[in-house]
């Protein structure tokens, strides 16, 4: 029973009932620190991407955009080669709740790889909208 997955107890302690209780604690704190370990982060970004942003309740497709967001921080060469150019493929989908997950989902993948230290252009306001600056040709 014991060692037959990677970091087997490490992650039922973390993912106890209790803490699974909550969705948003699911998403945002237990899935972050399963994406500490290398291997189960694959998994959950990709089921991320392709299941929950598309999923057919609105809060759900906005929960797994703010874990993505999060976990996308943890692969950002994965944000940016794989989950980006999905994400925008999809919001061209005929599918409303495509295009609404896979938008969600592109603002927080993009959010995910602004640097951490504030040294990119853009800038989170307090109201938690990203300024860039002005708008091209603006």
């Amino acid at each position: 029973r014991l060692g037959a997955f990677p970091h087997g107890m490490d992650v039922v302690s973390a993912a106890d009932y209790f803490a699974l209780g909550a969705r948003a604690n699911a998403f945002l704190r237990v899935a972050d620190f399963v994406c500490v370990l290398d291997e189960y982060r694959p998994a959950l970004l990709e089921h991320l991407l392709r299941v929950k942003l598309a999923h057919w309740e609105r809060s759900t497709r906005e929960l797994a955009a703010r874990a993505l967001g999060v976990v996308g921080k943890r692969d950002r060469d994965w944000t940016r080669t794989t989950a980006l150019p999905f994400l925008l493929d999809r919001a061209l989908s005929p599918a409303l709740e495509t295009r609404h997950g896979a938008v969600v989902g592109a603002a927080e993948a993009l959010l995910a790889l602004t640097p951490e230290d504030g040294s990119g252009n853009a800038e989170r306001r307090s109201d938690g909208v990203v300024d860039g600056g002005p708008a091209p040709g603006g």
